[in-house]
C-alpha cells in the first residue's frame, strides 16, 4: 500500500510511477496521478503491495504555493487526472 499524507501549510498534489516494461503508454513506467490533499489530509493512492508490483517508485508532488518535491528521475506527466495504465479516468 501506498499512502501520502500533506504535513505542509498548503494545498498539494501528488503524482506517481512505478516501473513497468512495455506499459500501455508506449513507456516503461506507469503513471498516476493527480491526488489533492490540503494540509493534514491522508490519501492511499495504491492498494497494492509494492513489492510484488516492481521495487522501483517514483513520486512528485506540488504545492499551491509552487514548492516541489521530486527526485532525480523525470517523466512526462499531464497537468489532469491521468493514469497511463488504462484508458483515461479521473484519479482525484
Amino acid at each position: 500500500m501506498l499512502q501520502f499524507t500533506n504535513f505542509y501549510p498548503s494545498k498539494l498534489w501528488v503524482a506517481i510511477m512505478w516501473y513497468t516494461p512495455n506499459c500501455p503508454d508506449g513507456g516503461n513506467w506507469t503513471k498516476k496521478g493527480w491526488w489533492s490533499l490540503i494540509p493534514g489530509q491522508s490519501k492511499v493512492v495504491s492498494g497494492l503491495d509494492l513489492d510484488e508490483v516492481n521495487r522501483y517508485w517514483c513520486y512528485y508532488a506540488q504545492a499551491e504555493n509552487g514548492a516541489h518535491w521530486s527526485g532525480p528521475y523525470l517523466r512526462m506527466v499531464p497537468p489532469q487526472s491521468f493514469d497511463s495504465a488504462a484508458p483515461f479516468r479521473p484519479t482525484l
